[in-house]
């Protein structure tokens, strides 16, 4: 379904996109909960959170289906939102939205994965992906990886005690 091709910004002048992204600064504080969770269990708080947002531009015309992302258009975005703590980022999460890989400079994001990096010692990286199917392709469940956090709760929220726990 290539509905959300023009509601995403996908196809817009860069000037365009920018000046009113599809994903507002605003919607950070919906991943504000989790970062301030992990910063939290590590002992700090979060300071302020930033926002950050860049395009990259179709190299060429994308065609698909519902019509075409223009060359020099956007083709693809990336958003990240730093949870500042102690005057430097804590937690980054980072959101890659792609149209096709014919973009200008090109990212490493291609496919619906998550990644998990922690800088550390060791320095430690855990990614989910979905399986390859026959024709080589790779299986895309990002929706149902979004809906797994709050399906599985279901059973623990039934079974658990009245009243506002955790995140």
């Amino acid at each position: 379904d290539y509905h959300y091709v023009g509601p995403m910004g996908f196809g817009q002048p860069p000037e365009e996109f920018l000046a009113k992204p599809r994903r507002s600064p605003e919607a950070m504080h919906l991943f504000a909960q989790s970062m301030a969770m992990v910063a939290e269990h590590l002992g700090k708080k979060i300071e302020r959170l930033e926002p950050h947002i860049e395009v990259r531009l179709a190299s060429e015309d994308i065609e698909y289906p519902g019509g075409v992302i223009g060359k020099g258009t956007v083709a693809a975005q990336h958003f990240w939102w730093e949870a500042i703590v102690e005057g430097a980022p804590l937690v980054v999460f980072h959101g890659f939205w792609s149209f096709g890989g014919d973009i200008e400079p090109a990212w490493d994001c291609a496919g619906s994965k998550y990644r998990v990096i922690i800088e550390g010692n060791p320095r430690t990286e855990v990614t989910l992906e979905g399986a390859l199917m026959a024709d080589g392709r790779r299986y895309n469940p990002g929706l149902q990886w979004t809906a797994m956090g709050g399906v599985t709760a279901i059973p623990d929220v039934c079974d658990g005690r009245v009243g506002v726990l955790t995140h």
